[in-house]
């Protein structure tokens, strides 16, 4: 959670940067060609090649300040038990 977040906090910020290029205001992120990332900052990278800016307006809501990983772990318990019967 920690490396997605400090990841989106580093798009966040290109989106907003700009620089001059050939007379024209272009974000830093559009100049950016290549992301890498380690594994648990990979959720943030495959998001944003999956959704583009989108990401940016959703993830906050989405994924951040929400407990993903009680919400995982309920579908996981839900899909793997909730058909036995005790």
């Amino acid at each position: 959670m920690r490396a997605s977040t400090m990841a989106y906090g580093v798009l966040e910020q290109l989106a907003t940067d700009s620089i001059d290029r050939d007379g024209h205001r272009r974000r830093l992120l559009d100049e950016v060609d290549v992301i890498s990332a380690v594994p648990r900052g990979a959720v943030l990278a495959a998001s944003y090649v999956l959704y583009g800016d989108r990401l940016l307006r959703d993830m906050t809501e989405e994924f951040l300040v929400r407990d993903i990983t009680a919400a995982l772990s309920r579908r996981i318990m839900k899909s793997r038990f909730g058909r036995l019967r005790l």
